[in-house]
């Protein structure tokens, strides 16, 4: 029996597949990333809103009249700013909405001509935090 000649086929060398697009997962990888920057953006600017309008919700209504004013300042540095968050920062420095609201107290009991002693005393029992080396002095 003769052999018989097989013909070579060309097979193509070069066997990469055609590209098709993107696979599922890639879609969703892509479509998470950006639901989470979405998110971020809508959530981000609602949390900055909502900071920023805390922070203008209460500002200090100081008066013109200086000498009331260092009086205010006088009984302020006699406290502790009472919110827990300032690291007992003195009163008369302190700059949050708690002492903000302290120093209006004593604003006010001052404009109706309370005495400094008794505005001291009504101020320890609405807020509390005198400073220790005043306490003996003013509370009983």
């Amino acid at each position: 029996m003769a052999k018989t000649k097989r013909k070579k086929r060309n097979y193509p060398t070069n066997k990469r597949k055609k590209y098709s697009g993107p696979t599922l997962n890639q879609i969703l990888i892509a479509a998470g990333i950006l639901a989470a920057a979405f998110l971020y953006i809508i959530y981000g600017d609602i949390a900055k809103s909502e900071r920023i309008h805390s922070l203008q919700t209460l500002v200090e209504n100081k008066s013109n009249d200086h000498k009331l004013e260092t009086n205010v300042l006088e009984i302020a540095t006699k406290f502790v700013c009472s919110c827990g968050e300032c690291k007992k920062k003195s009163l008369d420095i302190c700059k949050c909405d708690v002492a903000i609201r302290e120093r209006q107290f004593i604003r006010e009991k001052l404009i109706k001509k309370e005495h400094p002693d008794s505005i001291i005393v009504a101020l320890n029992r609405e807020y509390g935090l005198i400073k220790p080396h005043f306490k003996d002095k003013y509370i009983p």
